[in-house]
């Protein structure tokens, strides 16, 4: 599990994210604890909160990238060669399945794992295949700060079984904060919306069976 806490619902400041990391590494849950999730657009932050720290040329970051994907590869690129932590996974956002393969030559040598979040309003077979063949891995936003923004049982399930289908790795992001399927607050605000969002535990129980052959009802049953 990566850490976002940049990210809403926590929206920490980068001093904050940085110490809770720092302190998460040395919990005694850190067996599960995955990256910490950057957008480029504030690296040159993290550098300068995080740099000087002992350790931290072992931390392995995510790279969120924005809307200028060779810009911020390049970015990529040159944190990398200065050393420190090192960012060696990339999650971009495409909106054509068409763009997938682009994305794919630019990337050179930004990080060795890319994570393409792709819609699933709509059947994401087109997209699924086209990241299989750009032996890229896939990404489905799975929530937010507001009820519209998740996708339902059948599109998650729908989802993970072509991903399965097509021999693609993906990763779920936002939305995940319960292990159990339920109705809660989206935000830590008193007026905050609620909705019933997914469970981690569902989703991953889920991946892991359809990988073994389930089918499409149980699965989504299971989330």
């Amino acid at each position: 599990m990566d850490y976002a806490g940049l990210f809403p619902p926590a929206g920490l400041d980068m001093a904050a994210t940085v110490a809770n990391y720092e302190r998460y590494l040395r919990d005694d849950y850190a067996w599960m604890l995955g990256r910490l999730v950057v957008t480029v657009a504030r690296l040159d932050e993290f550098t300068d909160i995080a740099g000087g720290m002992e350790g931290v040329e072992t931390w392995r970051l995510s790279a969120v990238v924005g809307e200028d994907h060779p810009g911020d590869l390049a970015r990529i690129e040159a944190f990398n060669r200065a050393g420190g932590a090192a960012i060696d996974m990339v999650e971009l956002r495409v909106s054509a399945a068409g763009d997938v393969a682009d994305v794919a030559e630019g990337i050179g040598g930004a990080a060795t794992k890319v994570f393409v979040e792709i819609p699933v309003d709509d059947d994401p077979r087109e997209f699924v295949r086209a990241i299989a063949a750009s032996r890229l891995r896939a990404k489905i936003r799975t929530g937010g700060v507001t009820p519209d923004a998740f996708p339902s049982a059948d599109q998650v399930a729908q989802f993970i079984r072509t991903c399965y289908s097509a021999g693609v790795a993906f990763k779920a992001t936002a939305g995940l904060h319960h292990p159990l399927r339920g109705e809660h607050d989206l935000t830590y605000e008193s007026d905050s919306p609620r909705t019933v969002t997914h469970g981690f535990l569902n989703v991953f129980l889920a991946a892991a069976f359809c990988y073994n052959g389930m089918g499409a009802v149980d699965a989504r049953r299971m989330l």
